[in-house]
């Protein structure tokens, strides 16, 4: 079983999280080159406004050295707590349904305020994730 997979996060400038994913190797790089591209996606759309408005797309990686399983799972979650209706993601992370997305305002998607590092050993290997710290939200 391979763990290279991840699980990172698009954000605005401001922090707020517009989408979550999972890859490995250079996946978290190809929605910025999607949206030089013109290709038309939520996602491409924001990253473009963003770009328009001066601004830079915060990219991070939460969670690393993963199996496909386990970046799957924890995307959804991610996706869940996020509030999926506040994200430009097509779809709910492993599962495939047909809902319809209502677009809210950025505002109602809680910030990143920060990043608590988390190292570990397991099986004589080192292991470091970033896990966000989420603003509250009134």
């Amino acid at each position: 079983m391979s763990n290279d997979y991840y699980v990172y996060i698009y954000a605005y400038p401001d922090g707020c999280v517009f989408y979550v994913g999972k890859g490995r190797g250079s996946r978290i790089n190809d929605h910025e080159r999607d949206a030089r591209n013109d290709v038309q996606s939520d996602k491409c759309i924001i990253i473009r406004s963003i770009w328009e408005q001066g601004g830079q797309v915060l990219k991070r990686k939460l969670y690393t050295n993963l199996s496909e399983q386990d970046a799957l799972a924890i995307e959804a979650v991610l996706i869940a707590l996020f509030d999926r209706a506040n994200l430009a993601n097509e779809q709910s992370g492993c599962t495939k349904n047909g809902l319809i997305k209502r677009k809210l305002s950025k505002s109602m998607s809680p910030k990143i305020i920060g990043y608590k590092h988390h190292t570990y050993q397991k099986d004589g290997l080192f292991f470091e994730d970033s896990i966000p710290i989420y603003e509250k939200l009134a």
